[in-house]
C-alpha cells in the first residue's frame, strides 16, 4: 500500500522527505507554484493541485479530530489565480484574510464566503469585495493605499493599529 492509501495526511510528509533528499532549501513547508530553486513544487510539472493540498488538509484535521468548518484560515494567493479561486470554491473553512497581488482583505468574524465565491467564480482580485460585506471590525488595505494613518480609518473597514506607519 500507498502511504495515502494508509493515511492521506502522510502524502505531505513523503513529500517533505523526498524534497530534503532533493536537497530542496523549503523542504520542511508545502510551497506550490514556485520555482524549483527556491524548493517550491511546481504544480503544473508534478501534477501538485489545489485537490492534493487540500486532501492533505483534510487528512491532517481528520488526524487532529477537527472539522474543517472549525478552522480559520489565511489565503496568500487570491480569488483571481487558479490556485487560489480553486482554494476558495472547494474549501468549507472560515478564511479570515485573502492576501494577494491587490492587497489585503480581512475580517476576523470570517470573510463572507458567498462574496468570496462570486469573486473566485469571476477570477476577480480582493479589491473587487462588497466592502458592505464586512464586519465592524473588518477592513482592506489596498496595494494602491499610501500614508495610512488612523484618520484614514472608517466604521465600515478600519484599519488595525498594528498597519499604521
Amino acid at each position: 500500500k500507498t502511504a495515502y492509501e494508509i493515511y492521506a495526511c502522510l502524502v505531505g510528509s513523503e513529500m517533505c522527505i523526498r524534497d530534503s533528499i532533493r536537497g530542496a532549501s523549503f523542504w520542511k513547508a508545502f510551497t506550490t507554484g514556485k520555482s524549483r530553486s527556491l524548493g517550491g513544487i511546481p504544480h503544473d510539472m508534478y501534477g501538485m493541485t489545489t485537490n492534493s493540498i487540500h486532501q492533505y488538509v483534510l487528512g491532517c484535521l481528520e488526524k487532529k479530530g477537527r472539522k474543517e468548518e472549525q478552522v480559520t484560515k489565511l489565503q496568500t494567493g487570491g480569488p483571481d489565480g487558479d490556485l487560489g479561486s480553486n482554494e476558495i470554491l472547494i474549501s468549507n473553512d472560515k478564511t479570515i484574510a485573502v492576501v494577494d497581488g491587490g492587497g489585503v482583505l480581512y475580517d476576523p468574524l470570517g470573510l463572507d464566503r458567498t462574496e468570496l465565491l462570486r469573486l473566485a467564480t469571476g477570477r476577480m482580485l480582493a479589491r473587487q469585495f462588497d466592502k458592505k460585506k464586512l464586519s465592524k471590525d473588518g477592513w482592506y488595505v489596498d496595494v494602491d493605499h499610501q500614508d495610512l494613518s488612523s484618520e484614514h480609518a472608517t466604521s465600515t473597514w478600519p484599519l488595525p493599529p498594528t498597519l499604521l506607519p
